[in-house]
């Protein structure tokens, strides 16, 4: 699928942001130096999430699981992102419910 994976995950990974409402005090979160298979406590939208990273390279996807401290006894979000073709593919699950967002490497 793509061979090199990492090295673009890797580099989405160390920029990932979560714009805010201008209402509230923070406005962007910025995680940086994000460790595959490390747990990490942060800020997001949501509030106090503790945030996994993982990466299956046999299915060729990236994992992220949010738990949520408001919510510790509820399922965990997970998002899952993976490559199809040309596009990016990010798959959002919480309780069953299933989205997908699809990207294209702009021109």
């Amino acid at each position: 699928m793509f061979p090199n994976a990492m090295n673009g995950i890797s580099e989405v990974i160390s920029e990932l942001k979560s714009v805010r409402e201008p209402s509230e005090p923070i406005k962007d979160v910025i995680w940086k130096n994000i460790s595959l298979g490390k747990e990490f406590e942060t800020i997001a939208r949501e509030g106090i999430h503790k945030v996994l990273y993982t990466y299956d390279p046999v299915a060729e996807k990236l994992y992220e699981r949010h738990i949520h401290f408001y919510m510790l006894n509820d399922n965990p979000d997970i998002a899952t992102y993976y490559i199809v073709g040309k596009e990016l593919i990010l798959q959002l699950e919480c309780n069953g419910i299933i989205a997908r967002r699809y990207y294209k490497k702009a021109k």
